[in-house]
């Protein structure tokens, strides 16, 4: 059972290099790269933002990071947390919490995420 979580965890650091990558050429290194990567000349204003929400691709890969990145962080917490308090009732206590934790910020940020993509444009 370890050992498949082991892969997932590797295989979400993967995803997390890939996307992580991906956003910070665009959001962050147009003065670096020019326009080459960049979507917009201010990637940080508003319009900017939403337009990038209403955007299919923005909004899945931005999931799809988000849960790359609370797999790979929850799942490291999780086997710190269980290393500490190796007792068997603790473990159980703190794999519990962490699923819980970590399905609840998955839900808040995905609706989050798809909330920018289905903002109506401005009149």
């Amino acid at each position: 059972m370890q050992s498949r979580y082991w892969f997932w965890m590797l295989l979400s650091a993967l995803v997390i290099l890939v996307l992580l990558g991906w956003h910070m050429a665009i959001m962050h290194l147009e003065g670096f790269l020019g326009h080459m990567v960049s979507i917009s000349p201010h990637p940080l204003g508003w319009g900017d933002v939403i337009a990038r929400g209403r955007n299919g691709f923005v909004a899945i890969a931005y999931v799809l990071l988000l849960g790359a990145g609370l797999f790979h962080g929850v799942f490291g917490l999780r086997t710190i947390l269980a290393e500490y308090w190796p007792r068997k009732g603790a473990e159980k206590v703190i794999n519990t919490s962490c699923w819980v934790a970590g399905i609840i910020l998955f839900a808040v940020g995905t609706y989050t995420t798809l909330t920018f993509h289905f903002i109506p444009p401005a009149p």
